[in-house]
């Protein structure tokens, strides 16, 4: 008996102040080690009838909407900005003042994401061992102050360190906002709100090219580039604060809901039979992720879209300004891209949301126009009656952020189990920094401004990634038959999925478990 009280941790409730309220709630539950921390609230909430969960359940996803949605946009597309901050640079002459070449700026490119690799797994490990919001307001501050520092870096080594540091700390970013967003939204609610915080990274690029274009029409002392980075390295830290004070670590320490409206989060998301956290390491499930064929895929997937990702993002300024515009057009075409976005990927988002099982169906047709724009850059003579033409072919790259942004959907709906899905996120951001890494590097000097190498393998690079989704469709469709089968023929029977996932059970052990096709 003693020694499965030593297994034992008591978990409290937070005090609870809302909607006035100064009295402090209380209520310590008895939580085995092991199983989610918010068990203890599930159990309460199963005790309310569900008509009137259910009756709250839109208010209550109404006004995470409200508060939680924008901050997490916000926080994406200051992330995007950080990154994408170096084309903008490049156009206004940081290699002419640093003494850099043009593949030196190849590497800075890629260089980001060798940090991105490197700290992938622990940054997911410190995501299970510690409070998300916590961690990520620290991301955010230290992430501003780096951008800061590349106002003073003066060579090619000083960037790469900066750049390196970059990648280690924004790699956590994207699994956060993922661990939020399905910490308060069921699954079939997230595709959307997944597209909508992916999507304002285009928000983002209209902002920034407004910034950057006014900014390289001053006549300060300091270089242009060096004020697009000093303004973006200011909004960055300032956004911690807020951050820290508005997002929680789990939905149970929400600021602004009420210990009723904590109750009706919980009940919502239990359908995602995922819980909410565990902080426990288990091997075990580590092990079904190395045998699970929807990682592997999932990683095939993601290297051959980080070549695409790194591909558009470095090379959009080059690639512009060599179909004949000058620097400061060249800042200033980019801002339609950012609205396409901004559009396109809520609507289709909105569509895998209320068309049931069109993830992966949608991710391939948003390749199709990246063909078509690839196919154009290639083949469209480089003239001056052509440039507009040739420029609208590169606005259709960007549309590739609809298929990242599923995938990471993808992962975060289908896979169960705190410690399988940290791995399984661990590898799927690893295999996106590995795609990153090549990206650059297929775009050689010396075809510049054509750049034949590098549209050619884009187009393989697409052509991969539709195989892998229809691979990755198939297999998952497959289990969901089999397991269907199984229920109907009373070979699975008194499986609580919900209460499975409190208690963290992967997606392979809980046979109420279906996957988001």
């Amino acid at each position: 008996m003693a020694e499965k009280m030593e297994n034992m941790t008591t978990k409290s409730e937070p005090t609870d102040v809302s909607n006035g309220a100064s009295d402090r709630v209380s209520l310590a539950h008895v939580v085995p080690e092991g199983v989610d921390v918010a068990l203890g609230w599930f159990e309460e909430m199963r005790t309310i009838p569900v008509a009137e969960l259910d009756a709250e359940s839109k208010a209550v996803r109404r006004r995470c909407d409200w508060i939680l949605m924008p901050i997490i946009c916000i926080t994406y597309a200051l992330q995007f900005l950080d990154n994408a901050v170096l084309g903008y640079a490049y156009a206004y002459g940081i290699l002419e003042d640093t003494g850099m070449t043009p593949s030196d700026y190849n590497w800075l490119a890629s260089i980001y994401y060798f940090g991105y690799l490197f700290w992938a797994y622990p940054s997911t490990l410190l995501l299970q061992k510690l409070p998300v919001a916590t961690y990520t307001t620290v991301l955010i501050f230290l992430w501003g102050v780096l951008t800061f520092m590349c106002c003073v870096a003066k060579s090619f080594a000083g960037f790469a360190i900066l750049r390196f540091l970059l990648g280690c700390l924004e790699v956590g970013i994207t699994p956060t906002m993922m661990i939020i967003t399905s910490s308060f939204y069921k699954r079939e609610e997230t595709p959307v709100r997944n597209s909508f915080w992916q999507s304002s990274f285009g928000s983002g690029v209209v902002v920034l090219s407004i910034v950057s274009y006014g900014l390289g029409n001053s006549h300060s002392t300091i270089s242009n580039w060096k004020l697009v980075f000093l303004f973006v390295g200011a909004i960055t830290t300032a956004w911690a604060a807020v951050f820290y004070f508005l997002v929680p670590n789990t939905p149970t320490e929400t600021r602004w809901l009420s210990r009723r409206q904590k109750l009706v989060v919980i009940h919502r998301i239990s359908t995602n039979k995922i819980g909410i956290k565990d902080k426990k390491l288990k091997p075990y499930q580590i092990k079904e992720a190395l045998v699970d064929p929807k990682m592997w895929l999932l990683c095939a997937f993601q290297i051959t879209n980080g070549i695409c990702n790194s591909s558009v993002s470095a090379f959009a300024s080059p690639l512009i300004e060599g179909f004949g515009f000058n620097s400061l057009q060249t800042v200033l075409l980019q801002m339609p891209t950012g609205a396409f976005v901004a559009v396109i990927e809520p609507v289709l988002g909105y569509i895998a949301t209320k068309v049931p099982n069109t993830v992966i169906w949608i991710s391939i047709a948003a390749n199709i126009p990246n063909v078509a724009g690839l196919f154009g850059i290639r083949f469209i003579a480089r003239n001056e009656h052509n440039k507009w033409a040739l420029l609208g072919c590169t606005w259709l790259q960007f549309i590739f952020g609809v298929t990242n942004l599923f995938s990471w959907t993808l992962t975060a709906s289908n896979f169960a189990g705190h410690s399988k899905r940290s791995f399984v996120n661990a590898a799927v951001f690893a295999a996106f920094g590995v795609g990153n890494l090549i990206g650059p590097h297929i775009f050689f000097p010396s075809e510049a401004p054509v750049y034949e190498s590098a549209i050619t393998g884009l187009l393989v690079c697409f052509g991969l990634s539709i195989t892998f989704n229809l691979c990755l469709r198939t297999y998952m469709s497959h289990q969901n038959k089999k397991r269907d089968r199984a229920f109907a023929n009373g070979e699975i029977q008194g499986v609580d999925g919900e209460l499975e996932g409190f208690y963290d059970k992967t997606d392979m052990e809980n046979k109420a478990f279906r996957y988001v096709l």
